[in-house]
């Protein structure tokens, strides 16, 4: 691939293109593309690796907490305050399981915010809670989407309450705004009006 050439009897390293190192043909991109396809839908038949790319497609999901929104008849506005402002950037399951244990952790009664979970034996992240004497623990549905995490979080908000405690959009620092910023240019005039989460 190198030749020595040179003048003087000074040798130097120059490249040769003549052979048929860069040649590529339309039939060989074609083939390329056609393995890779089929290797990755081969991949999506692995069940460990379809889980694996399903759980970390989104490694810069967050959830950010309205610390001075309405916190509903069931959370704790003082232990609301000890939260960290978002969870995130990570993994929207290990995103999921971190708020979700966060509102359990901030409920005036855990039992009551813990029977609002639907047990589900699929795989999912492990919530616990503890109360009449004992620590009980509950899966979550498996997380394939950041949508589906906001969907689901959404709907507990909605049981506990509290529709404008989370959002995927940062919160104003001003004490007075309950909103996001997202959720506040919805609701200029002309705007349509959207749920928090979205």
């Amino acid at each position: 691939m190198f030749n020595i050439s040179g003048e003087n009897r000074h040798p130097c390293l120059v490249s040769d293109f003549r052979g048929n190192t860069f040649r590529f043909s339309p039939l060989r991109i074609i083939f390329t593309v056609c393995l890779t396809s089929v290797a990755f839908i081969m991949l999506g038949y692995v069940p460990s690796m379809s889980t694996f790319w399903r759980v970390f497609i989104i490694i810069g999901f967050c959830v950010y907490i309205n610390k001075h929104g309405n916190c509903g008849p069931h959370l704790d506005q003082k232990k609301i305050q000890q939260l960290p402002d978002h969870f995130g950037p990570g993994p929207v399951n290990v995103v999921l399981r971190q708020t979700v244990q966060a509102c359990v952790d901030c409920a005036i009664q855990s039992k009551t915010v813990f029977e609002f979970l639907k047990p589900d034996d699929r795989g999912g992240e492990v919530i616990t809670a503890a109360f009449d004497g004992e620590i009980h623990s509950i899966q979550l549905p498996p997380v394939n989407s950041a949508s589906f995490v906001l969907r689901f979080l959404e709907n507990l908000c909605h049981s506990l309450q509290c529709d404008n405690l989370l959002s995927s959009q940062p919160f104003s620092s001003y004490r007075g705004n309950t909103h996001s910023p997202e959720e506040n240019d919805q609701n200029k005039p002309g705007k349509r009006k959207c749920k928090i989460l979205y």
